[in-house]
């Protein structure tokens, strides 16, 4: 993980929101980041679900909310609560989140994550086939991928789910 990432995501408890999102092909939203693998190489992309931390005061529901606009310029609705998703290797600890969400309106493009400031790490937001996402490795891909192998059984997880 990049230094200066590891200064604003380490060493702390981080409480997050995700959203799974598909389009009527059965493809996901994805967004593509770099520096955040916990590969040596930090050029290697890293994909995962929309979201992001939770502010002070701000509810589940309107952080997603506010974070898929921010990264990828839709608006969405929340249709059911999924699961709860634990990463902990340190010095990362994140408590994540798990939404169903449509998009209800906005246009797709490469948003910004406004922790980042001028060093962007978005470098791409689409729709992705499922196959394709699992077809990457662990280290290239969110954890929550590896407990499905489907888009259909992606959308049936429940409960707790600790990551590793």
């Amino acid at each position: 993980m990049d230094t200066s990432l590891e200064k604003i995501y380490g060493h702390k408890i981080r409480t997050q929101v995700c959203g799974i999102c598909h389009d009527e092909k059965g493809r996901v939203l994805v967004v593509t980041m770099k520096g955040i693998s916990s590969d040596l190489e930090q050029n290697k992309s890293f994909l995962a679900p929309v979201g992001g931390g939770i502010e002070l005061g701000e509810s589940a529901t309107d952080a997603l909310k506010r974070e898929f606009l921010e990264e990828t310029g839709l608006e969405i609705e929340i249709d059911y609560f999924m699961c709860i998703y634990e990463y902990i290797s340190l010095p990362i600890h994140s408590i994540e989140l798990f939404f169903a969400v449509r998009p209800c309106g906005g246009k797709l493009k490469i948003g910004t994550d406004p922790e980042q400031g001028k060093q962007q790490i978005i470098t791409s937001v689409d729709y992705l086939e499922y196959s394709k996402i699992i077809a990457l490795s662990f280290e290239e891909r969110h954890g929550i991928f590896k407990y499905a192998a489907s888009i259909e059984q992606l959308k049936k997880l429940k409960g707790y789910i600790k990551g590793s």
